[in-house]
């Protein structure tokens, strides 16, 4: 599912890349060696009592360097899930190789090229008649893959609007930060347009408490739930 957030600020950044193989961190027999992390950081992890995955953030914090608020935020945000899901090349392999249609709108939007992304990462090139080209809107497509009992990738906004009409489908995979879409509020530089002016307040008002609770609320009347998340949520994708 590709989360949606609406930021007036840009959150761009290199991605973080993270070793393949935990075991990446040369221990050696000095003392400082053997605890790369600040007595804070390991006050932290004993906290975690998967042994797999306290491992996992104590390798992560001392090969990219975190502060023990970073660490903290990492954990917060459940990188070691994720990550652990994102890795699963070989079930995205079976998905690929089973009966079980996938729904594709294949119109060249910025959710179909995301989808499309995630395949050539996984090394698979789609086809054959379990890949089902729809060519329809998202809510349209989302509800044939329920009547069809298949799979596809719909954004937040949307499964937050039907889910609760559909009767097959459920949330396989979310969070991810490489199936974020983030949405940006921007503005030609002052005078180069008759608009640029107005352009300029909506955008403050966007950045500011009152904007960022209209995006946090919108849709809760009806849904449940907000339709969108504010920038504060966004942070935690901030990579």
């Amino acid at each position: 599912m590709i989360g949606q957030k609406v930021s007036a600020q840009s959150l761009s950044g290199k991605p973080q890349i993270l070793s393949e193989e935990f075991g990446f961190v040369r221990i050696s027999q000095t003392l400082s060696a053997k605890f790369p992390l600040s007595w804070s950081h390991y006050l932290f992890l004993m906290g975690i009592s998967n042994p797999d995955e306290r491992r996992f953030y104590e390798l992560e914090a001392a090969s990219e360097g975190w502060s023990l608020r970073e660490l903290k935020r990492q954990f917060a945000s459940s990188l070691y899930e994720r990550l652990a899901l994102s890795r699963d090349k070989a079930g995205v392999k079976e998905l690929s190789e089973s009966a079980s249609p996938f729904l594709t709108r294949a119109d060249n939007s910025g959710t179909h090229k995301k989808e499309l992304d995630i395949w050539k990462a996984s090394g698979i090139e789609p086809s054959g008649n379990w890949y089902v080209i729809s060519k329809g809107f998202m809510l349209d497509t989302l509800k044939k893959a329920d009547e069809m009992g298949g799979y596809f990738m719909t954004d937040s906004s949307t499964w937050t609007e039907a889910n609760q009409s559909l009767k097959r489908l459920k949330i396989l995979f979310r969070g991810d930060p490489v199936m974020i879409n983030t949405y940006h509020t921007l503005c030609q530089p002052a005078g180069a347009t008759a608009g640029q002016a107005v352009a300029s307040e909506f955008i403050d008002f966007v950045a500011s408490n009152k904007g960022q609770q209209v995006i946090r609320d919108f849709g809760k009347d009806r849904f449940g739930e907000g339709l969108y998340n504010d920038a504060e949520y966004a942070k935690q994708y901030d990579h």
